[in-house]
């Protein structure tokens, strides 16, 4: 089965670093997701029957929720940047 083309969906990723991970760790480790999740819904699809075209999210309809707050501008630049 698969739904219509422009059905919304909702992804949520829960990134909890270990208790002794430093900030500048956490902030590499965002980036490289931001990057990965980018690729995985613009360019790879998400889901069954990515290789027949479905999964793959349009970008421009893309929107996301990054907290801390401290961390948004780090995932906004990973993102803007991750087919670069």
């Amino acid at each position: 089965e698969c739904v219509p083309a422009g059905t919304p969906g909702v992804f949520t990723l829960l990134y909890v670093p270990p208790v002794n991970t430093d900030e500048n760790t956490a902030r590499a480790d965002l980036k490289a997701v931001a990057k990965g999740v980018q690729a995985m819904l613009t360019q790879y699809g998400f889901g069954a029957k990515t290789s027949s075209g479905y999964g793959v999210a349009d970008s421009e309809s893309i929107s996301w929720e990054v907290k801390p707050e401290k961390f948004k501008e780090d995932f906004k630049n990973a993102w803007k940047n991750g087919t670069e």
